[in-house]
């Protein structure tokens, strides 16, 4: 009875996020670790798919990450299930991506691209026999690779091809272009560049940037501090091809003074 209840609660409360197509957190491997758990109502099951690799072989896998309490302290397990329905547990964080001081860190870290919705790599799962491992491969036209094993951190390195247009080269550029087109100094107060986003297409590197050119005063509207006036600025948005260098306006707008609210 003490374990129907105790199911009763994992399953309500212990944030075990199992979809219509992951049910791996219920398997009742899993389960049993999270009963034995001192605080099943803090248990947790974070369920997703990765390619696993292992014997030379790889598929698309079923992982779940699951942290316990035990003896007032925090642990961790990596679960797969493979395609013939097989459960291997692994002690192991490798699947916990931290927010802060993770992999995308640690990219940025390296290449100074920034952090964007768009993954710029792909993660495997490899068990090499003896542990399991997390590797990050680049995708082209980025190169190298990541690896973190057991509890280590991640080791390694990625960089851009040669002959590939960086992050500031491309935002200098634009800064530069639309100095050149407007007839200001590309300074801040004047035209403000700020990256937006970054993606891969076919094997393509491309940058987003979003511009902000001051294009006038509005005295007419100077507040009643006699200190703030208003200013009408041009927004821009440009893609650039890391490749060719080659700059495309995307978007443009004028964002209009706005009186004073009374």
């Amino acid at each position: 009875m003490r374990h129907f209840f105790l199911l009763l609660l994992l399953l309500l409360r212990a944030n075990c996020y199992a979809t219509q197509d992951n049910k791996i957190c219920y398997d009742p491997t899993i389960v049993q670790l999270l009963l034995s758990s001192e605080h099943p109502h803090s248990t947790e099951c974070f369920p997703g798919q990765m390619l696993y690799r292992a014997n030379g072989h790889e598929e698309m896998v079923d992982v779940a990450h699951v942290e316990t309490n035990r003896m007032s302290k925090r642990f961790y397990a990596a679960f797969i299930r493979d395609t013939k329905g097989n459960i291997v547990k692994f002690d192991s964080d490798v699947l916990l991506e931290p927010i802060v001081g993770g992999v995308n860190d640690l990219i940025d870290k390296q290449l100074n691209i920034g952090h964007g919705p768009d993954p710029l790599y792909y993660s495997i799962l490899e068990n090499n026999g003896i542990q399991l491992c997390k590797i990050v491969q680049m995708k082209y036209p980025l190169i190298g690779e990541l690896r973190k094993c057991g509890y280590n951190q991640y080791q390694g390195k990625v960089e851009y091809i040669p002959g590939l247009l960086k992050p500031a080269e491309a935002k200098d550029q634009v800064c530069n272009l639309v100095a050149k087109e407007t007839n200001q100094e590309c300074t801040f107060n004047s035209i403000a560049v700020f990256r937006k986003r970054f993606w891969i297409d076919n094997d393509q590197l491309f940058y987003g940037f979003t511009v902000r050119r001051r294009v006038r005063d509005c005295v007419e509207l100077t507040y009643k501090n006699g200190v703030t006036t208003p200013v009408e600025y041009e927004i821009l948005e440009y893609k650039v091809d890391a490749q060719s260098s080659d700059i495309s306006l995307i978007e443009q707008r004028i964002k209009p003074c706005k009186p004073e609210k009374l």
